[in-house]
């Protein structure tokens, strides 16, 4: 989380070669150092590789920020799939503990197939 005195604006750095990109931002009240109160944006940043885009290009600079916003979101999603962090042989070892019917065939097949669907739609895939 990143902190700043004035709103954060979109940058770039060419020494990293990347352009900064602030979301999530909120305007909080902070304690200072003399005990007085001041207002201070609060924001997560973006680090997205330089692709000489003007600065002031906000349509392209939201895609960008939806597309890695959506990644996350997926990505999230995944850890909780019944797939995370499996190995070959944890997979095969749940078909042959789960799967004993044509029922229990239907049940997983529908859930794998929820979990395509909505990785397809975070990634505008559909």
């Amino acid at each position: 989380m990143a902190e700043s005195r004035t709103y954060p604006q979109i940058t770039r750095s060419k020494v990293e070669r990347i352009v900064r990109i602030p979301y999530n931002i909120q305007q909080v009240k902070k304690t200072n150092m003399d005990g007085g109160i001041e207002q201070v944006y609060t924001y997560n940043e973006h680090r997205h590789p330089d692709d000489n885009q003007p600065l002031n290009d906000t349509a392209h600079w939201n895609n960008v920020l939806a597309r890695k916003l959506k990644t996350e979101t997926a990505e999230s999603d995944m850890k909780v799939s019944i797939l995370a962090n499996k190995t070959d042989q944890q997979i095969q070892d749940y078909i042959n503990t789960n799967i004993t019917d044509l029922t229990s065939t239907k049940q997983l097949l529908y859930k794998l197939t929820k979990e395509v669907r909505d990785i397809i739609r975070r990634l505008d895939w559909d």
